[in-house]
């Protein structure tokens, strides 16, 4: 299930608290929520300038997420909804989709413990326009003629988090998240690779050309990430599978993403670079895309095949979650051809590939020994644990420095 479209991960903790009135906001799902706060001093943390970078051309705010990955569950979502007076769309706990993103009381919080997060950068090239802040603790009232100001608070506490990057089953075994905590999932990982993808090539950059090919990707999961959510041409090259296919979970998808963007009005939009956003990542999701298939083992004879050859040569980067047996062959490819490219491998197959070796030397027999030796096949190369179970450690490389440093 998604929780949310932020894509850019940069967090720190922040040891201040922050008072304001809620401005706007709804409540998008029963798992996540946002909404503005008009700070009670000009001087606030949080605020921005317009993401043209006009200083001025957006007001004084402070934006704020309730995620569920940041412990607030279904149940205590809906009650923190409920005390900020927030407007939900129909996928959310408190419908109610003619009511106007404004709440109608001025419900003041105050940020006790949070994080913040810088926003996605407006085009692959500009600034973040801001950011937004993820509170785990939290107070809020809504004030009256006869309450002083220390009165009439309720405090909220977001459950303690779990750890949600176990390291890969088939490595060396980190802990799982226990019964009952939030436990990431597999069915996740088309979600964060994606969205990895989108943060570390750029999505204009990805839309280049042909587009992503994606490798062993039969299943279409992260195809549908890609050229539905992100809007970027994707192909598949597997033998197996259908490709992308739009499933009922994927249609109640499209169908809450164009209802949260309308339940962005044009005040809070102006006002908030977080909205902005928002609207933007909603805005993107394309329910008419469709990936190309092609039906092919994806080898080196590809790249001089007439029919594929076109396709890899004009690609703008070559992918593959869990590609099995074609791990290696997308990591040569995108070496040999100067592409950019990314993998999460999976089964390791050391008797067919005795060559691959890690630092130490020894033959890769585990996930985290391939993870090693892909990273060491160049210089640049960079890697990193998504927030999911299984085999989730992701390795990719794109040729800023030409070339230079590709040891084959």
């Amino acid at each position: 299930r998604e929780r949310g479209v932020l894509t850019h991960l940069s967090r720190s903790h922040v040891d201040r608290t922050m008072r304001g009135t809620v401005a706007h906001g709804a409540a998008f799902s029963k798992h996540f929520a946002a909404f503005t706060l008009a700070p009670e001093c000009d001087d606030a943390p949080g605020t921005s300038a317009g993401d043209d970078g006009n200083a001025g051309s957006s007001s004084l705010v402070v934006d704020v997420v309730l995620n569920a990955k940041d412990g607030w569950d279904r149940d205590l979502l809906g009650d923190v909804c409920n005390a900020l007076h927030l407007p939900g769309s129909p996928y959310a706990s408190n419908p109610s989709p003619d009511t106007p993103t404004r709440p109608p009381l001025n419900v003041v919080v105050e940020l006790i413990d949070f994080t913040e997060e810088r926003l996605e950068p407006v085009g692959d090239a500009g600034e973040s326009p801001g950011v937004c802040y993820h509170p785990t603790r939290l107070r809020t009232r809504v004030p009256t003629s006869t309450d002083d100001d220390d009165g009439g608070w309720t405090t909220w506490t977001a459950a303690p988090r779990v750890d949600e990057t176990p390291r890969a089953s088939t490595g060396k075994g980190g802990q799982k998240a226990s019964k009952g905590g939030q436990k990431a999932r597999k069915d996740t990982r088309a979600i964060h690779f994606a969205a990895l993808l989108v943060r570390e090539f750029g999505r204009d950059n990805l839309r280049k050309g042909r587009g992503v090919v994606d490798v062993a990707g039969g299943s279409g999961d992260l195809a549908f990430q890609l050229s539905v959510r992100f809007g970027i041409p994707c192909t598949v090259v597997d033998p197996r599978g259908g490709g992308v296919q739009l499933t009922s979970r994927h249609r109640r998808l499209l169908a809450s993403r164009a209802a949260n963007s309308a339940a962005i009005d044009d005040e809070w939009l102006a006002s908030s670079p977080l909205a902005r956003q928002l609207r933007r990542e909603w805005e993107t999701f394309a329910p008419d895309a469709c990936a190309d298939h092609v039906k092919a083992l994806f080898d080196e004879r590809l790249m001089f095949d007439a029919s594929t050859a076109a396709l890899i040569r004009d690609c703008s980067a070559l992918v593959g979650l869990h590609p099995d047996q074609a791990t290696g062959a997308i990591v040569d490819c995108g070496l040999v051809m100067g592409k950019p490219w990314a993998v999460v491998p999976c089964c390791v197959f050391p008797n067919r590939h005795p060559n691959r070796r890690d630092a130490s030397g020894r033959v890769a027999r585990t996930t985290d020994q391939l993870v090693e030796h892909i990273a060491g096949r160049a210089s640049g190369t960079r890697r990193c644990t998504l927030p999911c179970d299984g085999a989730n450690e992701a390795v990719w490389w794109k040729p800023e420095g030409g070339m230079e440093g590709v040891r084959q």
